[in-house]
């Protein structure tokens, strides 16, 4: 049996929407022929300042939490959410694989944290619709979607 694939670029890409029930219309992102990954979205919907990049690995799942915004997010280990929503919109939530220890507090203008997360599982995989984030007191919401290939 072959090893599994492990990926070497992001396969999802987020930003920070302000109403969790639009998110089909709030942005789209595809990867183009050269690798780059483009997105458009409506302003109205999503603040682009605050994104995320999502890596799905052999036993895990890699969000690197980017804040370009002027204001500090704060992080609660306790109390920060990590989930999925499935194409038939099933939510399941995710488990860090970090502890309490090695949780980043915040996220500084112009910084970036990486927090890690167990793997869905294999037969969730292909069902997944978009990744979501509550971090912030839970007052940022990022949704991940998966980057369209042409």
């Amino acid at each position: 049996m072959a090893s599994p694939v492990l990926a070497t670029a992001p396969q999802f890409f987020g930003i920070q929407i302000y109403e969790a029930s639009d998110i089909d219309d709030a942005f789209s992102v595809k990867a183009g022929e050269d690798g780059s990954v483009t997105y458009t979205y409506r302003e109205s919907m999503v603040d682009t300042s605050i994104f995320a990049w999502g890596t799905l690995e052999e036993d895990c799942l890699t969000l690197d939490l980017v804040n370009e915004s002027e204001t500090t997010l704060y992080m609660l280990f306790e109390s920060d959410q990590y989930g999925y929503y499935t194409l038939d919109d099933d939510i399941f939530m995710l488990e860090l694989m970090m502890t309490a220890g090695t949780y980043p507090t915040s996220i500084e203008p112009g910084e970036s944290e990486t927090v890690v997360l167990y793997r869905p599982p294999a037969e969730h995989l292909d069902q997944i619709n978009f990744f979501a984030v509550r971090i912030n007191y839970r007052q940022t919401a990022i949704a991940l979607k998966r980057i369209q290939t042409e």
